[in-house]
């Protein structure tokens, strides 16, 4: 019988089904491990132990003496029956994040063809450890990560898999340096390696730190607004961008249409129908060509006789049904259908067809940019419009300014999340007092199209996880788009915490002296032996009698019936 042997090779296109089924377990397991965590769990404990006492005091169950030391099994189908229900619980609400993440990452563009998108830069590969026939591990790096331009080349490492019966070998240390030796080895402009880390996988989190990596600086953290806006999970088919006169989002509107590819490598088709602003404004030169532009922005109410909305519902729906690539449609702006002269609920009625027509098709979305105030934002984000929704409102870095310094207000992490929100929902409400911040006698005249704040509310719709999210990041054009809020420069200063100052300690007045002030034992010992005139000794001064008050009357008093001494009893 041939010895096995231990071998890293690169993937094939037989390996396409193990692969996905390896990738889809390698994120499912982490849902086992959060379930061990929340089961030992205090909490978790006392609630099945508080349901397990109650049944057992109903039913009689607990320890008596009367067959002894078996008494005390008659608890036992008590705990082990509460257990069940406890446990269906913690999956039941656990399991659709998984399930999320799992579905999101395989139906990543890398997922779908493996072969084509790991083949391209020279550092990017996907491998996979046998021993034997037998399956071990994968490691999977992608050099193709976009980043910004002064940045240093980084490479992404997106898969990292072993089997947990070879887990305490550390065979995955060698699978892993074997990619970053690829990796380097084949792009000398390669200058570091990012990786995913999750805080429940426990045996990855520690070969990356035994490989060099530094945690926080070696992890990728991916803002929110990025999945939003490629959409790779196809759960929002509606986007609703809010602007103001104090901040503007079409700096979103050109990062949509700028971008050509959607999340399969695919191209995307976009639609772009112009009501406000010219095109000139939304498209650059070099994407032109690849957006199909209706420049209605000429139409004016009153001096023709078109009819913009049946329009664009003929357009739209045309469209949908003669093509089966994905479709952005991008409605530019929605209050100016409502300026036309017609009613809220005519214009409504026209966006919800138009959403109709997008839901029937299995891959496009709706953009609608509006402005606020609006009389149809409240009825576009009702769950009777769309069940899913992602709403991008944009805001003037000066609000957090004005929070932080008027309300003692920076944003989180320093602020408390619930007591940032419950000050910031309002505050930024008030539109008129936003504009006056930047267009005050303190503002800067007008809202930075460089970066901004992004308010994003997500509201899901498929599936079990149906909450609403609602997180707060930025926008910055010198960082190509979405970021984190502290990455802004305008808000940097607030986000920070602030530097712990200490106290300068006070020179010694002792030192540098010509005489010492110090006492030697035997001079302390002398100078507790002399006896202090008003010290007290601490002893009691001892009493042989009670005190008494003795009063003595003379003729001198007056013993009359109005004399208020007559009550003392002398």
């Amino acid at each position: 019988m041939a010895a096995r042997e231990a071998r890293i090779r690169p993937y094939a296109e037989s390996d396409q089904k193990l692969v996905l089924f390896m990738i889809g377990k390698a994120n499912m397991q982490a849902l086992a491990i959060a379930n061990n965590k929340v089961y030992t769990n205090p909490l978790a404990i006392a609630i099945w132990l508080g349901l397990a006492s109650v049944m057992i005091q109903l039913l009689g169950w607990w320890p008596g003496e009367r067959f002894g030391w078996m008494e005390y099994l008659k608890p036992l189908p008590a705990l082990a029956s509460c257990a069940v229900p406890v446990m269906f619980l913690v999956d039941w609400i656990n399991r659709p994040y998984f399930e999320d993440l799992t579905q999101e990452v395989i139906r990543h563009a890398d997922v779908l063809n493996v072969q084509r998108y790991y083949s391209k830069p020279a550092a990017s590969g996907f491998w996979l450890l046998e021993y034997g026939a037998e399956f071990v591990g994968l490691i999977a790096v992608d050099a193709s990560v976009h980043q910004q331009k002064d940045a240093p080349k980084t490479a992404l490492i997106r898969h990292f898999y072993v089997e947990e019966a070879y887990r305490r070998s550390n065979i995955q240390d060698d699978l892993l340096a074997h990619a970053i030796n690829h990796a380097f080895n084949n792009d000398p402009k390669l200058e570091r390696i990012e990786a995913l880390k999750s805080p429940l996988i426990s045996y990855s989190r520690k070969s990356l730190w035994s490989a060099g990596f530094e945690p926080g600086a070696a992890v990728r953290q991916m803002v929110l607004l990025t999945s939003i806006l490629n959409d790779d999970s196809q759960k929002h088919p509606l986007l609703l961008l809010q602007s103001s006169l104090a901040q503007t989002s079409l700096p979103i509107v050109r990062h949509v249409l700028a971008t050509k590819p959607n999340f399969r490598g695919d191209s995307c088709r976009n639609v772009l129908f112009c009501l406000l602003y010219p095109p000139s404004s939304l498209i650059a030169s070099r994407v032109s060509d690849s957006v199909e532009v209706y420049d209605w922005t000429d139409r004016v109410h009153g001096y023709n006789d078109y009819d913009s909305q049946s329009e664009i519902v003929a357009i739209v729906e045309k469209l949908l049904d003669g093509t089966s690539e994905p479709v952005n449609v991008i409605i530019d702006s929605v209050d100016t259908l409502l300026e036309d002269g017609t009613s809220v609920s005519k214009v409504y009625q026209t966006l919800s067809r138009l959403y109709q027509a997008i839901k029937r098709h299995k891959d496009a979305r709706l953009i609608i940019h509006s402005q606020s105030p609006s009389n149809l934002l409240h009825l576009i984000t009702q769950t009777n419009f769309s069940s899913s929704l992602a709403h991008v409102i944009v805001h003037p870095t000066a609000l957090i300014a004005h929070l932080a310094t008027e309300f003692l207000m920076p944003p989180p992490p320093i602020s408390p999340l619930p007591k940032f929100w419950s000050v910031f929902i309002p505050v930024s409400e008030r539109i008129h007092d936003t504009e006056r911040l930047v267009f005050g006698t303190g503002g800067e005249g007008s809202g930075n199209p460089s970066e901004f704040v992004v308010e994003l509310i997500v509201r899901e719709g498929v599936g079990r996880k149906r909450g609403v999210e609602r997180v707060l990041e930025g926008w910055s054009s010198v960082l190509n788009g979405p970021c984190e809020l502290t990455a802004l420069e305008s808000t940097k200063k607030y986000a920070d915490k602030p530097k712990e100052h200490t106290q300068a300690v006070a020179p010694d007045p002792t030192q540098n002296l010509s005489f010492n002030l110090n006492l030697t034992p035997s001079q302390q010992e002398s100078r507790a032996q002399v006896p202090l005139p008003y010290a007290h000794e601490g002893k009691p001064v001892a009493t042989s009698a009670p005190g008494a008050i003795f009063y003595d009357p003379d003729s001198a008093d007056d013993l009359d019936d109005d004399d208020p001494d007559e009550d003392l009893d002398i």
